[in-house]
């Protein structure tokens, strides 16, 4: 038999409670995220998203909550990684005690954008990470969620050439490239947003249909005022393109927002009436002797 000192020290240990660590368990539970703010059905180019992501963390128990939560230094952190390149900016929010609770809830938000890179993508895989980091213990969730990329009949537009001049009398051609980042094939239409003034008249291009992911060059032409002598001018205006989706889903697909591009004009020489040699001569010495004057 063993003696009765030795049998009181295993009946202690066999009544004792589980080691501290044991009993600071956490579970940590992130849910599938969803996307808010700027782009509540997806993500568009340059704009950036929010990631919505409901969290839970549950404790044994109120006092284990206690000692992981009471020191004021708990936190929760998420991260979020992709198979394509959406930058996201790590989220990281402070924890903080309420009395004999034992089950914490809420909702983490993580900035998401979205690069041109990923133009044509129409769904994106990422992994959101959630890290709970207490007193003395760690939880850890993974959630995963499909990005939803819309950006139907989203273009983009830039002036090759943005300010030009001439003389009197002639037209500016601005090439002006057009590319359709969108998932759908697009109308684009022309107008003027904003008209010059005076004797300036704006020509806009005609109407052109576009692929997904296709560039293609548009000629707005700007004609110069004209006057008998000398002409010195400027202008500005306005081209708008407004994209139209087009195809079997064009109903169902929103219309694009209207791209605006600035563009400006000078006009300066001589107008002489009537055409030839002579006429050009003369507007040629005209000029020389006004660049002749102090």
């Amino acid at each position: 038999m063993r003696p009765p000192a030795l049998a009181l020290v295993l009946l202690l240990i066999a009544l004792a409670p589980p080691p501290a660590a044991a009993q600071t368990e956490s579970v940590l539970d992130v849910q599938v995220p969803y996307v808010t703010g700027e782009a509540e059905d997806g993500l568009y180019p340059r704009i950036r998203a929010d990631l919505a992501v409901p969290w839970s963390l549950a404790f044994q128990n109120a006092a284990l909550a206690a000692a992981e939560l009471g020191a004021g230094n708990a936190t929760l952190s998420f991260t979020v990684l992709c198979e394509h390149p959406l930058a996201a900016e790590p989220s990281t929010q402070a924890l903080v005690l309420e009395p004999a609770q034992d089950t914490y809830e809420g909702t983490a938000t993580v900035h998401v954008t979205l690069p041109d890179s990923v133009a044509g993508i129409q769904d994106v895989l990422c992994d959101v990470t959630g890290v709970f980091q207490g007193a003395r213990g760690r939880s850890e969730d993974t959630g995963q969620v499909t990005v939803p990329v819309r950006y139907q009949s989203a273009i983009e537009a830039v002036a090759l050439t943005p300010t030009r001049q001439a003389g009197p009398q002639k037209q500016i051609p601005y090439p002006v490239e057009v590319t359709n980042h969108g998932l759908d094939r697009v109308e684009l239409t022309f107008d003027v947003a904003k008209k010059p003034g005076g004797r300036w008249h704006v020509l806009v291009p005609e109407r052109m249909v576009l692929d997904p992911g296709q560039t293609a060059t548009a000629i707005v032409v700007v004609a110069t005022p004209f006057e008998n002598g000398y002409v010195r001018d400027d202008a500005e205006f306005v081209l708008r393109i407004l994209p139209a989706a087009v195809g079997e889903d064009a109903e169902e697909a929103p219309s694009g927002t209207p791209v605006e591009v600035p563009l400006k004009a000078h006009a300066e020489g001589f107008y002489i009436p009537g055409s030839g040699v002579p006429a050009a001569l003369l507007g040629l010495a005209l000029l020389a002797v006004l660049r002749r004057r102090p």
